[in-house]
């Protein structure tokens, strides 16, 4: 679907990011309303825009697994480049509570019909697929299905930008410009 609000919101980024590389202009993605949760210190729960923070969310599971995906053909001397990468977005994507080896995810996706989209959100930032759909209902298949397409158009989108065409390696100028900006 070429006008989903994923695909116009990848191609504001992708023109922004591209026009303004060498300026330090700030980008608006639009405001959320959030409230503090009074029972639990350092919580939250998002009002409105929790489309726009998980799709961001999702970008981020996207660009780790590029990572991933590119460090597994790396060059030994690259292997510290990609593992200090992937740990930087886990700094986004993870709580590490004690010495950090359990991740939590930071955003918990909550919906009052009984379907942990956690577990299909922490499926789709780990690379994999979600192999529990067809066990799922049919419109909640339909909502936890999106998450892994919008994951893989990302994805798609990324390698498209990011990838020499030759070699297939990535430009990591490119993916370090991009991620600070």
């Amino acid at each position: 679907d070429r006008d989903s609000q994923v695909n116009q919101m990848w191609n504001d980024l992708w023109v922004f990011f591209s026009e303004n590389q060498e300026n330090s202009t700030e980008y608006f993605l639009g405001s959320m309303v959030i409230i503090a949760d009074p029972k639990k210190s350092r919580t939250f729960e998002v009002i409105d825009g929790q489309q726009r923070l998980t799709t961001l969310i999702l970008l981020l599971a996207a660009m780790r697994c590029l990572l991933i995906e590119q460090k597994i053909d790396a060059a030994a001397e690259t292997q510290d480049f990609y593992i200090r990468a992937i740990q930087t977005l886990d700094r986004f994507l993870f709580n590490q509570e004690g010495i950090g080896l359990v991740k939590k995810l930071k955003l918990k996706v909550e919906r009052r019909i009984g379907t942990d989209y956690n577990r299909v959100l922490e499926d789709a930032i780990h690379c994999r697929n979600c192999t529990e759909l067809d066990r799922l209902p049919a419109k909640v298949q339909s909502i936890a299905d999106r998450y892994f397409r919008n994951r893989d158009y990302l994805s798609g989108q990324l390698k498209a930008q990011l990838l020499n065409p030759k070699s297939g390696r990535m430009e990591s100028d490119e993916l370090e410009k991009f991620n600070r900006f």
